[in-house]
């Protein structure tokens, strides 16, 4: 059940010279997380190494937000690995 207080963090995979959906791209938008706000990102870092995309997004130390990290398919949309630092807790997605 969605709560009106929670947020959507995805990604969009673009095209760099159109803005459009990247061609490559099966599943232009990726669905990273839902969290509750406020949303404090404090750090987004995202590499892009052939068919893999990783992202490493980094929350207030306050916050009840964990840390994620996930190495990402990109052109076929599929989340291979989450790990949130947090609790060292780490499951594989498919």
């Amino acid at each position: 059940m969605h709560h009106p207080l929670d947020v959507t963090l995805e990604i969009r995979l673009l095209s760099p010279s159109t803005g459009q959906p990247h061609p490559l791209a099966e599943q232009p938008i990726i669905f990273v997380a839902t969290r509750r706000r406020p949303v404090d990102i404090i750090c987004v870092h995202i590499e892009i190494v052939g068919d893999f995309l990783v992202y490493l997004i980094y929350f207030e130390a306050w916050s009840q937000n964990k840390d994620l990290f996930s190495l990402v398919r990109w052109k076929k949309g599929k989340v291979h690995f989450v790990s949130l630092s947090v609790t060292a807790h780490s499951s594989t997605v498919a």
